[in-house]
């Protein structure tokens, strides 16, 4: 069975549902996502669905709730940016989002964006970034910032669907440690919340950000069966791509990747160092599977890069406390807990040339 018959069904069901339940008086709704933008592009990001429930924002259910929805597509929306009409009616797509990036001139701040329906206006922040924003923190979010225990299939099923969103736990420290990042440059750091889970659960993503002192910042979830495309979408095409639209949409910005060995982080992030080292500060990996050695010796033997001469900061610890004690040692010696990648050739003094930071 072909991908483009199974994406084609899903169009049709779709469609289908949304128009049986609006006949039947149940009307869409608008789910906001918090956007941003530089000075001179903004991304757009929203999701029209019809459900029973209330699933606003401001309200976090357990984890299946959010999944009973049933989403809206080719759908007419409205876009106001500060309260001023953007120039065209926007559709939403098969799934019921609109994702879209225009070119729209913005002083960097906070701002307000809102989507119309049914003359009815649901409001978000939109958040613009300076064009020549130094430093940005890209974090993975399941077992980096929030423990998950992705590796255990059952566990990882049972966190995201059954457990209550306010049992949630965050890995020890690493709040503490994006703010120390934070108030090292001055409160001007940018922080993106990357994950594969679905913009379903959000709102309990969003108050879990929030309710644990981490940096205000952007999501980038994921919109499975969006496009034909992400049908076979997986959680290294969806990071890499999502990291490379930031890279790009903020050229100027230098990149610290943070992540965990759970899954796929550390081959994600190297990839990444490959084709953009230029733009990659340094990269923090959460250590849950492996010790200190073996995840040293992971990255040795998956770098071999003949490119121009640069380094990138690795380091890895098992919390944001010991990762913090590793990025800003108080003693001299700790400087040392921290491997680097050459990319032009693997030095013989790895360990040795840092100056432990960021």
């Amino acid at each position: 069975m072909s991908l483009d018959f199974l994406y084609n069904i899903g169009k049709f069901s779709a469609k289908h549902n949304a128009n049986f339940l609006i006949k039947k008086g149940y009307k869409p709704r608008v789910t906001t996502y918090y956007c941003y933008g530089n000075t001179q592009k903004v991304r757009m990001l929203c999701r029209i669905l019809i459900s029973k429930y209330d699933w606003s924002n401001e309200r976090v259910k357990r984890g299946f709730f959010n999944f009973f929805t049933t989403e809206v597509p080719n759908f007419p929306v409205q876009i106001f940016i500060d309260g001023k009409l953007v120039n065209k009616t926007y559709l939403t797509d098969s799934a019921g989002y609109i994702d879209e990036i225009i070119d729209y001139e913005l002083e960097p701040g906070e701002h307000q964006i809102s989507f119309s329906i049914f003359k009815k206006e649901y409001f978000e922040k939109l958040y613009v970034y300076p064009l020549n924003l130094k430093v940005g923190l890209i974090s993975d979010i399941d077992d980096t910032i929030m423990i998950s225990n992705v590796p255990q299939t059952f566990r990882a099923i049972y966190n995201q669907l059954l457990s209550s969103p306010f049992n949630r736990k965050p890995v020890k420290g690493m709040s503490n440690l994006y703010n120390q990042i934070n108030d090292k440059y001055n409160g001007e750091a940018a922080f993106f919340y990357l994950s594969m889970s679905p913009w379903n659960i959000y709102s309990t993503i969003r108050k879990f950000i929030s309710s644990n002192g981490f940096p205000k910042g952007a999501y980038l979830l994921s919109n499975l069966m969006a496009t034909k495309s992400k049908l076979s979408y997986s959680i290294v095409s969806h990071k890499y791509t999502q990291i490379k639209h930031l890279i790009e949409f903020f050229p100027n910005t230098k990149w610290i990747l943070a992540g965990d060995d759970g899954q796929q982080d550390l081959n994600i992030y190297l990839w990444i160092v490959r084709s953009y080292s230029k733009h990659i500060k340094s990269i923090m990996i959460r250590t849950i599977n492996s010790n200190e050695n073996e995840v040293y010796k992971k990255i040795h033997s998956r770098v071999n890069i003949n490119y121009e001469k640069t380094q990138v900061n690795v380091y890895f610890g098992d919390n944001g406390f010991d990762l913090s004690n590793k990025i800003f040692p108080n003693k001299p010696a700790a400087k040392k807990h921290f491997t680097q990648i050459f990319l032009k050739k693997e030095s013989k003094n790895n360990n040795e040339n840092g100056n432990g930071e960021l």
